[in-house]
């Protein structure tokens, strides 16, 4: 049985079908159901002729009952003209040329293609139109797919890692065959005559449990023996994981089961000259890893970086921050041209880029359960600098709320008790931020202490001000976090009881 929005997106492929429309192209997440979408649609037009092709040997028991499908796999050589629909999934792992040859050989064929949202953004994918989206944010929100959104954010991570060294081609969710099973591998790595199978494993504390650690173990150790069967050669098999793993566990396991595990200690010291990398390994790991000592793998020389990746960071990160200052100038108050909702993007975008490393996750445009509020963005801390460890340790919040208003005059009392309203002890969620232009007027300053005081609620005031001046600490390469520590010292000093 289909979920309501597989039901929707087969109804408007179809439609497309009906159309005559000679591309299609569907954004699907990894887990949401897109062999479903495609068995319906094969079930829906059985005088059809279809070519099917994927990268690797799909699942062929979805083709076992159809006699209107040829399963084929990329690179195709098929060249028959005679298809009527050819549908292509895992269409971002394909260049812009090799979909023109294929549109080129089957120019009678309406093409249905599928991509997933982690990787078509960075592909020629990005100049087309999706006829419908379904992002892996969008699905993990909605319960669609497992909401272990460590896992899914280190994953997109590992995927950057790898990219950044000297492999002659990456597959990403590769399948292998055996017999009559099919086994998903993260990534199938090509150096030279060289194949490397990755496993990856992302996890929200430091350190896990063995037997979580065995596990993965077992499954890489299994896909290790199915890979040599296959290649007919030797396969080096990485575990990639988001954790610590003490050193002796590592050399044992590539002793006695030669699989190499990557743990966090080796990623910060392949990453180590590398902000950028750091900075999206920030955006996936839950805990603090600045105090990490970092350690050289066991086989470091697969991982030799590519010259053009060898970049100075510093300008870019002042440049970034002029641009931003220039846009929060530029930008006028009020809700003419929307600018409210432009200035709440920006400020959005100013947040990540000066306290993303601090955030274990972020939601924007979050509602409760039953709908009465919306928050602008709310976050999760991991607690690395003072100011973060100060919301977990003495006011209890795992999660601090962001609001974004664009007044031309100052935030007024009304909305200091709106916000109040986000705040509750049982929910973790004892502290939030209003940035605004011009900041808190006198009432809303007296109404913001009193909540402190009375129910040991906070809420603290920023303006453009203040954000200008996080921006330019940012660009001296000092931490942002010590000027809201600042604000937080000055504010509290001058409350009286």
């Amino acid at each position: 049985m289909l979920h309501d929005y597989q039901i929707e997106i087969v109804k408007i492929i179809l439609d497309r079908v009906k159309q005559n429309s000679k591309e299609t192209f569907i954004e699907m997440a990894t887990g949401t159901g897109i062999y479903k979408v495609i068995k319906e649609i094969i079930h829906k037009m059985p005088s059809s002729n279809i070519l099917f092709l994927a990268r690797g040997l799909p699942n062929n028991r979805l083709f076992r009952e159809v006699k209107n499908v040829t399963v084929s796999f990329y690179p195709s050589t098929l060249k028959e003209d005679i298809y009527d629909i050819v549908i292509l999934i895992n269409t971002d792992y394909i260049d812009e040329a090799y979909y023109k040859l294929l549109r080129k050989n089957y120019s009678n064929a309406l093409f249905i293609s599928f991509c997933s949202s982690e990787s078509h953004s960075k592909t020629w994918l990005q100049n087309k139109k999706m006829d419908y989206v379904l992002s892996a944010e969008k699905a993990i929100k909605r319960g669609l797919i497992s909401p272990n959104i460590t896992g899914y954010l280190f994953e997109k991570f590992a995927e950057i890692f790898l990219n950044q060294y000297d492999f002659t081609e990456i597959l990403k969710d590769y399948s292998i065959k055996y017999h009559e099973y099919f086994f998903l591998t993260d990534f199938l790595l090509k150096k030279n005559n060289q194949k490397i199978i990755v496993e990856v494993k992302g996890y929200q504390s430091r350190f896990v449990k063995q037997s979580i650690l065995n596990q993965a173990i077992e499954q890489v150790s299994h896909y290790n023996k199915i890979a040599r069967k296959i290649f007919d050669e030797k396969v080096i098999s990485i575990l990639l994981v988001s954790c610590r793993v003490p050193s002796k566990e590592k050399l044992k396991y590539f002793n006695e089961r030669d699989i190499l595990i990557i743990d966090i200690a080796n990623i910060l010291y392949l990453i180590d000259n590398n902000k950028k990398l750091k900075d999206e390994l920030s955006k996936c790991i839950y805990y603090d890893f600045e105090n990490i000592e970092v350690e050289e793998p066991l086989l470091k020389d697969i991982f030799i970086a590519k010259e053009k990746n060898i970049t100075n960071e510093e300008p870019v990160t002042i440049e970034k921050t002029i641009s931003y200052i220039k846009k929060l100038e530029k930008l006028k108050p009020g809700k003419l041209d929307n600018n409210d909702k432009k200035y709440e993007k920006l400020c959005y975008d100013i947040i990540d880029y000066l306290f993303g490393s601090e955030f274990a996750r972020v939601e924007k445009q979050n509602q409760t359960d039953e709908k009465m509020f919306q928050m602008d963005m709310i976050c999760s801390l991991k607690g690395i600098s003072d100011i973060w460890k100060i919301f977990l340790s003495y006011y209890r919040s795992r999660y601090v709320v962001f609001e974004f208003k664009n007044y031309s005059e100052s935030i007024d009392q009304n909305l200091i008790y709106i916000t109040e309203k986000y705040l509750f002890d049982a929910a973790l969620r004892n502290v939030a931020f209003i940035i605004s232009r011009k900041g808190f007027s006198p009432n809303a300053l007296k109404a913001a202490r009193g909540i402190l005081t009375e129910h040991k609620k906070l809420i603290l005031n920023i303006n453009d001000t203040d954000l200008i001046n996080m921006l330019r600490m940012k660009a001296d390469g000092l931490d942002p976090s010590d000027y809201l520590l600042k604000i937080f010292d000055d504010y509290l000093m001058n409350i009286s009881k």
